[in-house]
């Protein structure tokens, strides 16, 4: 299994890696401030989501002016948003779209990587950087056969 996760250091713990490490799970992280172009649910999901959200709760505050928004509304506000938005055609898409898989390393350009070389820490490899991608996404894919035939068997 391949868990793909931000870098930020609070994510980085021993008991973490050991966990992972102990149960077959291969970690990876993406550059520093990278995750709005890297990470697929950013991507396609969570945006949309919370733009759809946000029409929502504007409607409801027209439909009842001079209210605020309570507890006891969030959860009928949320269902259409989330019902729209959160699914699996929208989670796949953002693998695509941030080319995960099928693998594209054209897809981000180089630039968007920038913003991690001011943060880069010293004597670390960024495993995420174009070049060195396509090494991980084989392994990825070769993990995520591996499972596929262990459930058929």
């Amino acid at each position: 299994m391949l868990l793909i996760y931000d870098n930020h250091s609070s994510h980085i713990d021993y008991q973490v890696v050991r966990f992972a490490n102990d149960n077959g799970i291969v970690l990876l992280t993406f550059p520093p401030h990278c995750s709005h172009a890297l990470q697929p649910l950013d991507a396609t999901v969570f945006g949309p989501f919370k733009g759809a959200l946000e029409i929502s709760h504007n409607e409801w505050l027209n439909t009842h002016p001079g209210k605020r928004i309570s507890i006891k509304e969030v959860a009928s506000l949320c269902k259409i948003p989330y019902l729209q938005k959160i699914n699996a055609e929208n989670i796949i898409s953002g693998f695509r779209k941030t080319g995960i898989y099928l693998f594209n390393r054209d897809v981000i350009p180089e630039s968007k990587y920038a913003p991690s070389d001011v943060t880069d820490r010293p004597g670390k490899v960024l495993l995420f950087k174009p070049l060195l991608a396509e090494k991980v996404i084989v392994c990825f894919l070769f993990l995520i056969r591996g499972s596929m035939r262990s459930n058929n068997d």
